[in-house]
């Protein structure tokens, strides 16, 4: 399999983007897991709580 390790800075952002995608598509899971971190995903990012998004994933961690 070839390394998609590389940073921003040592590809195009193109090509970068590129290579996130194609390693997205080979990750297998099932469609409900993607529709729920696509749901969190959206709901922390048009949170304005800047607390909330502080002290969440610190209580899912630990």
């Amino acid at each position: 399999m070839k390394d998609t390790s590389a940073s921003v800075a040592d590809v195009k952002p193109i090509q970068w983007l590129a290579l996130r995608w194609n390693k997205l598509k080979g990750i297998e899971v099932s469609p409900r897991a993607v529709a729920v971190g696509v749901a969190v995903g959206i709901f922390f990012g048009f949170t304005p709580l800047v607390g909330l998004k502080t002290r969440s994933p610190s209580a899912w961690l630990g």
